[in-house]
């Protein structure tokens, strides 16, 4: 839990946001979600993602993924917890606006996740707020000199020979234009991750492939899992999504 904003007024003077409750906070409801899958699953092994107590998420060997408003949580995650990896689509956008020039937010502490947790971003390079994408990317890389990128965004072009190595390096982003079938409000912003925008090729038969199928998705997935742990072996780890 946490007050997230409840210091804050509007004009009128009633909180901006009302306080999260810890029944309600995110280690809460992971931790309730991840109990519920182990009992559910008891030979999935859940429990490994959780700590000694089997209440509290095991952040160090969970990898986070989320598109949106969901990278921002990914991203808030790795600076406040050590977490196993991060993977960013669309996101952080979060940005001080009408501040004075040079003014720090969050984005700008310094992180908890240890140097060797990777780092992948991939965004839409025309989506209205990929400049202020770019810039949280560069933000986060000074805060945290440890993070992997060794340079700015770098494009995919056609997304068709992108690499882990490539995804290891830079953020990514693409220029292809959203599919045609799209019923998203932000087109572009939704075409790195939702279906009915994501670019594609189909078949006289219906059968579809998605763009990003090809090499994106797979590496900076890839990418962003490549944390060692204990004696520089890879543990055995599962993908945990969060969304929009």
């Amino acid at each position: 839990g946490g007050d997230y904003g409840a210091t804050n007024f509007k004009a009128d003077g009633s909180a901006f946001w009302g306080e999260v409750l810890p029944e309600n906070s995110l280690t809460r409801r992971l931790g309730d979600l991840l109990i519920l899958l182990n009992e559910r699953h008891p030979a999935e092994k859940w429990s490994n993602f959780l700590q000694d107590d089997m209440l509290t998420p095991a952040w160090e060997k969970i990898i986070f993924s989320g598109h949106s408003q969901g990278s921002g949580h990914v991203a808030y995650l790795a600076q406040t917890k050590s977490i196993n990896g991060a993977v960013m689509i669309s996101g952080p956008q979060d940005e001080c606006i009408d501040c004075p020039e040079g003014t720090n937010f969050w984005i700008d502490d310094e992180y908890a996740s240890s140097p060797d947790t990777p780092y992948t971003a991939l965004a839409q390079g025309s989506e209205p707020l990929f400049s202020v994408m770019a810039d949280n990317w560069m933000r986060m890389k000074i805060a945290n000199p440890d993070i992997n990128w060794k340079k700015g965004p770098q494009s995919t072009s056609f997304g068709l020979n992108t690499t882990k190595d490539d995804a290891i390096a830079a953020p990514l982003f693409t220029d292809v234009d959203y599919g045609d079938r799209s019923t998203c409000g932000g087109k572009l912003h939704c075409s790195v991750a939702i279906d009915d925008s994501v670019p594609y090729i189909s078949t006289t038969k219906n059968d579809t492939f998605y763009l990003y199928e090809a090499t994106v998705w797979p590496s900076i997935l890839k990418a962003g899992s490549g944390k060692k742990t204990g004696k520089g072996k890879k543990e055995k780890q599962k993908k945990m999504r969060g969304g929009k």
